[in-house]
């Protein structure tokens, strides 16, 4: 058949469809033949077999561009045919021999891969210590108390803005519409890929869907808890010590870099920062670190893996490099898996390629490649110790030590340096200097991105009139926090008598735990809760009937110097939500300038005509830009007042008053066109967007449980079930043989290694 065995044993398959089925049925098949392929490739996916995607669509596309030939042997097989094909169906296996084959199966490969891990030292079973679950060891307390120290972050409503926090669409079909969408329609409108954050936007929003902007606020309120149940479980792969497990994830949860960014409301960073710990276990799992696993689980474990990669990335894209030599150099040191690991960072390229492709090719900003998405929201500089101290001083001031937050993590470094001597006498050591060589690189990729300086003028920062702003260090400084907590794993793991535990665990309580706690719940976040409008009711009621009329925001700022600056934003619809925020048009919009120079100076000129009242007439400016209605932030300052008084004397504009987000002007006679047409909006479909929302959900499959994966896997087992009750049985049947005698040739002992090898 011209292709590799597994490949020609589904065409055969085909083959004997179309070849023996009566006509009717096979010319049926034929038409649906392509859709079945597809099907039975997504079947693939779910059946943890994504080697056999390809051979499942190749065959499909094979047999129904071949017709001609298959059905010219059933002119053959009427005339040579002795018997029916059904009175073979006696040689097919029955359900219970099935169900026997794979008990025998899974306990062979059970047998092979134990084998295999106490041969590299990697066995679980032999623990001088019972290892308990994260309820029995008494962790989910903990973290419920976590829950409960983090009440200032309790949602009052269902959405929220304040520090880099906006809400989202009310709508999640209008959230998912702007995830990979080329058309951005916003400023004046572009084209250029989305950022992509918002599709973890949309994933996240998607588990409120009824209310996406809820998801944002759990996730602050919920976060240490995350943080410390994912840190928890990764130190459970070094230690069975449920004291050095609680202990050193509390440590984790605790590190000033995730509780500052939570009081700043720093999404993106808060969701990188707890996903972290969870993406190293999956990563460690897939690689087959700490514990023996099959097949089946190991590509569980990649998609899981690739998920969070993927999440992580889009977050915090200058974590990217550091993550990508940390998978590297587990390939490394795990060859055998390479197979499998070298999937993990597909979902991220997807996601991330056209972005990369549009900052180097499109606008040649390679730098902005290391942005963070969202609101840019300043940091401060700080020195190289204070980052290792965990990053910028916040909290109480106290006498002789200034900010609590820069000691409280002193302890914790003392106790982590103490695994490199421990250490030393056990088969530990690889990992602690592993652990140490990270936490250098991260904080030295934190004190260079800490030195970038990126455009902050945008989308959504007319009441914050920066022009650039400092990269965030707090997801590489999180990574650094997470290699201490482990080095502190190590450290408590080797403490024997309990003497020494008591000393370890008072200073780490009173020192670290205790100070870093009170200024979890002393922290005031600078959030302000709504009901998920970013505009006055009224532009909402208008936008929501179609208006396509659009909000001049205009905000009044002083200088350094005393001059009064403004600022100046063209708002589409019903308002800038946190999707709308794009890092693309912030680095894109010097050269839109340039290209739409016309546009952008009217506006200019017209923001210059309203905010000196001089009488000129505004009104084919207005309408040619479709401003409906002109918008200023809330604010208790003098320029305000004085920008409100020239506002008020434009025969074009009335005032409509004091809302929840300033006070608003009324442009007296909108553009008649824009009040009465919906405004037009592009196909949130494309050929990028298919293939980025194809991987996710092929990779969201993988990671789905199947049936019983206990009970199925091995290879063998799934080619039989699918084998019965129809003529694809023999192809696959006399697949699985084939299988099994080339694994005997090669004497493969690992089965759950079929997919590298």
């Amino acid at each position: 058949l011209g292709t590799k065995p597994k490949s020609a044993l589904r065409r055969a398959a085909i083959h004997l469809r179309l070849a023996y089925d009566p006509l009717p049925l096979a010319l049926i098949f034929w038409i649906l033949l392509p859709i079945i392929g597809v099907l039975r490739a997504v079947g693939r996916i779910a059946q943890k077999r994504p080697d056999r995607i390809w051979l499942e669509i190749s065959a499909a596309f094979w047999g129904f561009f071949t017709i001609g030939a298959r059905f010219a042997s059933r002119k053959s097989i009427s005339r040579t045919r002795e018997f029916s094909f059904s009175k073979l169906r006696s040689l097919r296996a029955t359900w219970q021999q099935v169900i026997s084959s794979n008990r025998a199966a899974l306990e062979q490969e059970q047998s092979t891969a134990t084998l295999v891990a106490f041969e590299r030292g990697e066995l679980e079973v032999e623990r001088t210590e019972i290892s308990k679950s994260f309820v029995s060891s008494g962790a989910i307390w903990i973290a419920l108390a976590l829950v409960a120290l983090s009440y200032v972050f309790w949602p009052a409503n269902v959405a929220a803005s304040g520090g880099g926090l906006l809400p989202l669409s009310e709508s999640w079909f209008t959230l998912f519409s702007r995830a990979g969408a080329s058309f951005q329609p916003i400023g004046l409108g572009y084209f250029a890929p989305s950022d992509p954050f918002v599709w973890v936007l949309t994933l996240l929003g998607g588990l409120t869907f009824w209310s996406p902007s809820l998801s944002l606020l759990l996730v602050l309120f919920f976060a240490k808890a995350i943080a410390f149940a994912g840190a928890w479980r990764l130190i459970s792969l070094i230690t069975v010590s449920s004291f050095a497990r609680t202990s050193s994830a509390l440590v984790f949860a605790f590190w000033p870099a995730l509780t500052l960014a939570q009081q700043e409301a720093r999404i993106p960073a808060v969701i990188a920062q707890i996903s972290l710990p969870w993406f190293i276990f999956a990563l460690a799992r897939a690689a087959g670190l700490g514990k023996a696993s099959f097949s089946i689980q190991t590509w569980s474990w990649v998609a899981a893996a690739g998920l969070l990669f993927f999440i992580i990335a889009t977050s915090a894209p200058n974590s990217i490099l550091i993550l990508l030599i940390g998978l590297v150099s587990l390939m490394s040191i795990r060859f055998r898996k390479i197979g499998y690991l070298i999937w993990i960072p597909l979902p991220a390229a997807a996601i991330f390629g056209p972005t990369f492709i549009y900052f180097l090719l499109g606008v040649f900003e390679p730098f902005a490649l290391l942005a963070d998405p969202g609101l840019p929201q300043d940091s401060t500089v700080v020195k190289m110790w204070q980052l290792i101290l965990g990053g910028q001083s916040f909290g109480p001031t106290l006498p002789f030590i200034g900010q609590a937050s820069g000691w409280a993590t002193a302890a914790a470094l003392l106790i982590a340096l103490g695994s490199l001597i421990s250490s030393l006498k056990t088969r530990l050591w690889p990992l602690t200097i592993t652990t140490s060589i990270f936490s250098i690189f991260a904080i030295i990729c934190a004190w260079f991105i800490s030195h970038i300086s990126f455009a902050a003028v945008g989308v959504g920062t007319a009441f914050d009139s920066q022009d650039f702003v400092n990269g965030s260090p707090a997801t590489l400084l999180a990574i650094f926090g997470l290699m201490i907590s482990l080095m502190i794993a190590v450290t408590l793991s080797q403490l024997k008598k309990v003497a020494a535990r008591r000393v370890v665990a008072t200073l780490l309580v009173m020192l670290c735990i205790l100070p870093s706690a009170a200024l979890l719940v002393l922290s005031v976040p600078n959030l302000r809760y709504s009901d998920s409008r970013v505009v006055p009711s009224i532009i909402a009621a208008e936008a929501a009937q179609g208006s396509s009329l659009k909000t001049l925001v205009i905000s009044p700022k002083e200088n350094i110097s005393g001059n009064i600056e403004f600022a100046a934003e063209i708002v589409s619809g019903d308002g800038v939500q946190l999707e709308d925020v794009s890092l693309s048009y912030r680095f894109a919009l010097k050269e839109l300038k340039l290209n739409r120079a016309k546009d952008y100076e009217e506006i200019a000129q017209l923001v210059a005509e309203l905010v000196s009242g001089n009488g000129a007439n505004l009104k084919p400016t207005l309408n040619s830009a479709e401003v409906g209605y002109v918008l200023v932030p809330l604010s208790s300052s003098a320029a305000v007042s004085q920008l409100g008084i020239a506002l008020d004397s434009a025969k074009e504009l009335e005032s409509v008053g004091d809302t929840d987000f300033g006070k608003l002007w009324r442009v007296k006679e909108p553009n008649q066109k824009s009040v009465n047409s919906v405004q037009e909006s592009s196909s949130i479909w494309s050929f990028t967007k298919g293939v980025q929302l194809a991987v996710l959900l092929g990779f969201v499959l993988l990671v789905i449980p199947t049936g019983n994966q206990k009970q199925r896997t091995s290879d063998r087992s799934t080619s039989r079930k699918s084998a019965l009750g129809n003529t694809d049985s023999f192809g696959e049947a006399a697949e699985d043989v084939l299988e099994d005698a080339v694994t005997d040739m090669r004497g493969i002992s690992n089965p759950g290694d079929k997919g590298a090898n």
